[in-house]
């Protein structure tokens, strides 16, 4: 008997919890049913990104042997380690010294470019016809192929532009390079994107290259 009465006791404080529940709703809902909830705006993906900006403040790189000068915007940074690198060790010279590499990143637009600079060595001074010709043969070597698609004769020096890619594969990197001739130790100038990236460092590429130049000795 004394449990069932319990079970009456709990059932009846539970119906009025469900009561003064329903009650509160009702109060709440007529108070405010005239209101509707804020709307919310999701941010786009761009939004959260960081915004990519174009910088007037430019860097110097000087050659070692201080023969070689080549300016680049600072937001250009330099870094030893990158995915270029991989491709570099198989592809470039091996008589050679990398003597800087830099990358950019633009966020945004989800591109990505490599800038390098070489120092080749011949057993004899050549020009760069010839400089470009030896770039060529030693990429049939490897698994990756040198396709020149544009040449620009400039003086001594030949800029010149190139598909860099991998046999059998249909992805490519779009190379734009300076040759600057000094003796038996030319130089190489090189910008390297992703094919489908080059169009947005296209102005800045060329800037790079074409103050790439060999620093006049003073005559002793």
């Amino acid at each position: 008997m004394k449990f069932d009465k319990f079970l009456l006791v709990l059932a009846v404080f539970f119906l009025l919890l469900i009561f003064t529940a329903y009650w509160q709703f009702r109060t709440f809902k007529t108070s405010f049913g005239n209101i509707s909830a804020p709307k919310m705006e999701i941010p786009s993906v761009d939004s959260l990104l960081p915004q990519d900006q174009t910088t007037t403040t430019r860097n110097e790189f000087i050659s070692p042997d201080g023969k070689l000068k080549v300016r680049y915007p600072a937001d250009w940074q330099p870094t030893e380690n990158n995915i270029f690198s991989q491709i570099t060790s198989q592809t470039l010279k091996k008589e050679s010294t990398i003597l800087f590499y830099g990358q950019k990143s633009k966020l945004q637009q989800l591109s990505v470019a490599f800038l390098f600079i070489q120092q080749l060595s011949f057993n004899e001074e050549k020009t760069a016809d010839q400089i470009l010709e030896s770039l060529k043969e030693d990429a049939t070597k490897t698994t990756y192929r040198l396709e020149i698609i544009k040449l620009e004769p400039t003086g001594e020096n030949a800029v010149f532009a190139a598909n860099y890619k991998k046999e059998g594969g249909t992805e490519f990197f779009y190379m734009k390079a300076k040759i600057i001739p000094s003796a038996k130790n030319p130089f190489l100038v090189s910008i390297l994107t992703p094919g489908k990236d080059w169009p947005s460092f296209e102005t800045e590429a060329n800037e790079i290259l074409n103050s790439a130049k060999l620093v006049e000795q003073p005559v002793i």
